[in-house]
């Protein structure tokens, strides 16, 4: 069996690429007949590009010298100029299908198949196995036989299971078809019933493929398929034959360094595709020779892991109590061979203690280094010494976010330049959320994630019944698991770095200061820095992961009939250049990624320590404007080195570590059945002058994390991502919950209090930014913050309304209403009607709370319209409840209880919004909601069932539950007051003052949240005890603060530096010290009064 030429020819016109297809080698076939699949692919390929849009898909096609009607021809079918000289590939595909039947023959045997691990269809797959197997004989003469049997075996088979990964898709769509000939629907679900396997119609279908010229009906369905597989075979023998040969000349070489004392003997066992596909897919390999010695193999020159590991050693000769773990290594031009690294346990809990300081001294290290990627699998845990076994991106070229380097940075340039390019988070070492798919994937690649394992909603294909008659894919959620290797361990037991922070903090200092102490020789001549000037690099221009997920998108089954149809889904990578309106800089680079990809390489981009010039292949391209070398940065890093870069470099490793606490937005303040907790009678209440001071100092804190540019401030800090309920650690945006309009509005009311100018100056630089990002808003040019679904009082433009508002009002600074009734001509009708948000924190509940500050604070009717708009569009989205009352189809599903995100903050909104215009609807809404609220009241508790609560367990928090249900009927008893409503405040009062006190003291949820409501149940019922309750527990958290240097922001950590926000941070604590001492001068934030 055996393709002819004509075949062949065929297969390679449809297996064509964008880029071949423009090339003198094809000529294209412009008949009408073809005119509507041209259309269809067009509009693909704008899609895939331009999301649909226009204007991009010409820039891409323009910045490529392209036309549209270049790109027709470019996708039309097309017929090959010269059809004797085909590519090679084509010759190793026929070779593979001349031996489709003698590779069967009961002499030919095929050590890399495991009956108890099955490959699916590996049989299908076997012909080009042995043909691999003979042409790497044939290749390598001698040298064949230094490599075992069972490691020849290994390597063939994980060139089996590529071969699989490549085609096992596609075979399983054609043997489904096959099976549907020869079998009915219920009999095929009789037979996945059954206890017994059977796999006779499996053999019928690959004896037809392998005897029948099904392989040649396959590949001409399949032509992308047949060159991914035959130019694998190409790649796999050259690599091979590469490896084998470089083992020969440097077998002598190895024994003298690695093993002198022992033969080494053939190599017995080799693991290779360790590593992404790079240059035509080399990979890093391990092997094992008979001796027992294990080496890496790396297809590139080692001269950057020579220049690391020098350093250490330098590092090792210095006053250093816990010297480094330096690695033998044999390095060649173009490859190496590096001392294999095995994962093992420390010997005893000071031994994890001095494992985590030198993971500080190495993030310290890698730093100042400016090294990057230092991702789960690049780091090994050997005893107490961890060892980085990827040193490609160390040294990692800065990319300059301006074209023009002479134009001002912004505050929030400048914060996130810090963040992304002069902190350590830059290393990849500390915890670090990514989101992936519209945030199906959440993951966390780096080894100080505290998760090990991390489940995903990420559905993987996999096949059930692996070769058998009932084979078929099934889509499961798998979780991401990278092993414990990166973790110490005890015994069996690894040990997370969750407890071991201040350990990583102290290794972390002792290095930099050593570094300090030493800035003379390493910036001297005789440096050994040195040993770094022109040493080749990697460049990371994306992350491995958008790669490989386009990549395998790429290759399913629809996309493997057509060249054209393959690179149009590879096309998606110029998404990221379109966002710019001029060609950028870097736009070269899409030619070469696109080159690598199709051939399923993950495109590699180096460049040299000390040039600015980049390499991808044969290519080399000049990025003087917008890439910095790195020697000279790291030589600027090193003379900039002090400890207040220290300091912060600190308070960011502490910020990277809270993000890894998940979602510890609720349940942190909580009241247990028969556990009451009050507070002591015998602490000293705060005096008006402590809670001032104590607020002053909080400033004075948030002014030290600012960054200043422009007359502009911006800050960093955590923020909470709803949708995956996990923290990231990031430059803030506008919002009040936990952006710069929060912080400026507790800056703006210290300013009140105290008329320093300072903080009113902070504040209106705090707010700057989005006064800018205002004035140059173009409808013509939407944006993030114009297409923000979001309107509520928390985030969202809701929440920037009310917060300008206020600002207004505390600073007397009209001007602030202006911008306030910008972002309020962003929430139109339309985008009223599409909230499914509904609540206080992000829907239009919220909204009403904003445009009644706005119309209060202007008297214009138009605002009250608009609130008017959002409380007609709530009462629109009214069902009835499981129990018959009415309730709202929300977001979430179903309704909680709560202020922000439930019921009783939606009643408050709507009885507001009553209050002014009477309209009985609104007040009959609120009052529905109120009923549901109660139907979900379990006296026992004395508190509100929400979603996730247990029978003896109950959210007392603003979000859900007592606290915040108590403040919503307290903010609306001038409207709203019975003996019910009275009933439900005393019993929310009293869970309430139950609650815990001696946990997290952010404002959201925390104690200052229970502290200001309290104070406002003071103020409202004429109650001076619960105002003392409040003093008593403001007296209790600060002096817990003070003992142990913070406050207590989150459940793991005493750290506040990197949260200033309002809502979850110091600001918002800052505002609640400010409350207690002039409570008529400022209103209640939570219940988005508005100042007087």
């Amino acid at each position: 069996m055996e393709f002819s030429r004509k075949q062949l020819v065929s297969i390679v016109e449809q297996a064509s690429t964008l880029s071949e297809r423009l090339s003198s080698k094809f000529v294209v076939n412009s008949t009408k007949k073809f005119d509507d699949l041209v259309k269809t692919r067009i509009e693909k390929w704008r899609e895939s590009t331009a999301r649909g849009d226009d204007k991009k898909f010409e820039n891409r096609l323009a910045w490529d010298g392209l036309t549209l009607e270049d790109a027709r021809r470019a996708v039309a079918p097309v017929s090959l100029v010269d059809q004797i000289n085909l590519p090679a590939w084509t010759e190793t595909l026929n070779e593979g299908m001349k031996v489709a039947t003698i590779a069967f023959l009961p002499e030919v045997q095929y050590s890399c198949i495991d009956l108890q691990e099955p490959i699916p269809f590996e049989e299908l797959f076997l012909p080009f196995v042995y043909i691999a197997r003979q042409k790497l004989a044939a290749r390598t003469g001698q040298n064949y036989h230094q490599l075992s049997d069972t490691a020849h075996a290994m390597l063939e088979r994980r060139l089996l299971i590529a071969f699989s990964e490549i085609g096992a898709h596609a075979a399983e769509i054609k043997f489904s078809g096959f099976r549907a000939t020869r079998q009915s629907a219920i009999a095929y679900i009789l037979k996945q019933s059954e206890n017994t396997v059977s796999r006779d119609r499996y053999e019928a279908f690959i004896k037809q493929m392998l005897n029948d010229n099904g392989l040649i009906a396959f590949f001409q369905e399949y032509p992308v398929l047949a060159r991914h597989l035959a130019t694998k075979i190409n790649f796999w023998l050259d690599a091979v034959e590469e490896f084998l040969s470089q083992l020969a000349t440097d077998y002598t070489k190895i024994q003298q360094i690695f093993q002198p004392d022992a033969d080494l003997g053939q190599v017995v066992e080799i693991k290779c595709n360790l590593s992404d596909p790079h240059n035509d897919h080399h990979t890093v390999m391990i092997i094992t020779f008979a001796s027992g010695l294990k080496l890496v193999y790396k297809p590139k020159g080692l001269h950057i892991d020579e220049a690391y590991f020098n350093f250490l050693s330098w590092f090792n000769q210095q006053e250093i109590d816990l010297p480094f773990k330096c690695l033998k290594i044999l390095n060649r031009p173009n490859y190496g061979w590096v001392e294999f690294v095995e994962s093992s346990p420390c010997e005893d809990k000071k031994a994890v203690q001095r494992f985590y300081q030198r993971t500080g001294m190495l993030l310290g290290l890698l730093y100042i280094l400016r090294g990057n990627d230092c991702h789960v699998e690049n780091l090994i845990a050997c005893g107490e010494h961890p060892v980085i076994i990827d040193l490609e991106t160390i040294m990692h070229p800065r990319i300059k976010e301006k074209e023009n380097s002479n134009q001002p940075q912004t505050a929030l340039e400048l914060a996130l330049q810090f963040l992304v390019q002069n902190s350590v988070l830059q290393t990849h070492l500390l915890p670090q959320w990514h989101l992936a798919l519209g945030g199906k994937l959440v993951y966390d690649l780096s080894p100080l994630a505290v998760n090990d394992e991390q489940d995903t909603k990420y559905e993987h294909p996999i096949f059930i019944d692996i070769n058998t008659d009932t084979m078929h894919l099934k889509y499961e959620p798998v979780p991401i698991d990278f092993g414990n290797s990166h973790l110490p361990s005890l015994g069996e037991t690894y040990v997370s770095p969750d407890n071991y922070v201040e350990n990583l903090i102290i290794g972390f200092q002792k290095i930099y200061r050593l570094i300090i102490s030493h800035q003379e020789v390493l910036l001297s001549a005789n440096s050994p820095l040195l040993n770094f000037y022109h040493q080749r690099i990697r460049l990371l221009f994306r992350g491995t992961q958008t790669y490989a997920s386009i990549l395998n998108n790429a290759q399913r089954p629809e996309y493997l009939k057509d060249g054209i149809d393959y690179n149009i889904k590879l096309e998606l990578l110029s998404r990221a250049y379109l966002t710019e309106e001029t060609k950028p800089l870097f736009w070269p680079l899409l030619q070469q990624e696109l080159c690598s990809m199709v051939q399923m390489d993950i495109p590699y981009f180096s460049a040299f320590t000390d040039s600015n010039q980049l390499f991808a292949g044969l290519s080399t391209v000049s990025f003087a404007d917008c890439m910095a070398p790195t020697y000279p940065d790291v030589v600027t890093r090193i003379q900039q080195l002090s400890e207040t870069d220290l300091t912060r470099q600190i308070e960011v490793i502490r910020g990277a570590f809270d993000t890894s606490i998940g979602n510890d937005l609720e349940g942190t303040l909580s009241v247990s059945l028969g556990q009451p907790e009050s507070t002591p009678e015998n602490i000293t209440p705060l005096s008006q002058e402590q809670c001032l001071e104590q607020a002053i100092a909080i400033a004075k804190k948030i002014q030290l994390q600012t960054f200043y540019a422009d007359d502009s401030a911006a800050w960093i800090g955590l923020e909470y991502v709803p949708t995956v309920k996990r923290f990231q650690l990031k430059v803030l945006g506008y919002h009040l919950y936990d952006g710069s309009c929060g912080i400026a509005l507790f800056l703006a009311a210290l300013w009140t209090v105290t008329k320093d100018n300072q903080y009113r100056s902070l504040a209106l630089k705090g707010l700057q930014p989005l006064r800018q990002y205002l004035e140059n808003l173009s409808p013509e040019k939407p944006t993030e913050l114009t297409e923000s679904v979001n309107i509520g009082a928390c985030v969202g433009l809701g929440s920037i309304i009310y917060a300008l508002v206020q600002i207004s009002n505390l600073l007397d600074e009209p001007t602030l209403l202006d911008n306030a009734k910008q972002v309020a001509s962003l929430i139109t009708t339309e985008i009223i009607s599409k909230d499914q948000e509904l609540n206080i924190s992000s829907g239009s509940a919220g909204a009403i709370l904003s445009f009644l500050a706005l119309h209060k604070a202007t008297g214009e009717a138009m605002y009250l319209e608009l609130a008017i708009t959002c409380g007609n569009h709530i009462l629109k989205q009214e069902i009835a409840s499981d129990v018959g009352i009415k309730t709202w189809d929300t977001a979430e599903k179903k309704l909680l209880a709560g202020f922000s995100h439930g019921a009783s903050g939606i009643a408050y909104a709507l009885l507001r919004l009553y209050d002014i215009t009477l309209a009985g609807s609104f007040f009959l809404g609120a009052k529905e909601a109120i009923a549901y609220e109660r139907s979900l009241f379990v006296p026992e508790a004395g508190n509100w069932m929400g979603l996730s609560d247990t029978n003896n367990s109950f959210t007392t928090g603003w979000n859900h539950g007592a606290a915040g249900i108590v403040l919503a009927r307290l903010g609306s008893l001038a409207v709203l007051d019975t003996s019910e409503i009275r009933q439900e405040v005393e019993i929310g009062l009293n869970t309430t003052q139950k609650s815990s006190f001696d946990r997290v003291d952010r404002l959201c949820c925390g104690n200052f949240g229970i502290i200001d409501i309290l104070l406002e149940a003071s103020n409202r019922l004429s109650r001076p005890s619960l105002l003392k309750d409040a003093q008593q527990r403001a007296a209790s958290v600060v002096s817990k603060a003070q003992q142990n240097g913070s406050f207590y922001l989150f459940s793991r950590h005493y750290n506040d530096m990197y949260n200033p926000s309002l809502f979850n941070g110091m600001a918002g604590i800052g505002y609640g010290l400010l409350r207690l001492s002039y409570p008529k001068l400022l209103p209640s934030i939570l219940l988005f009064d508005c100042c007087s």
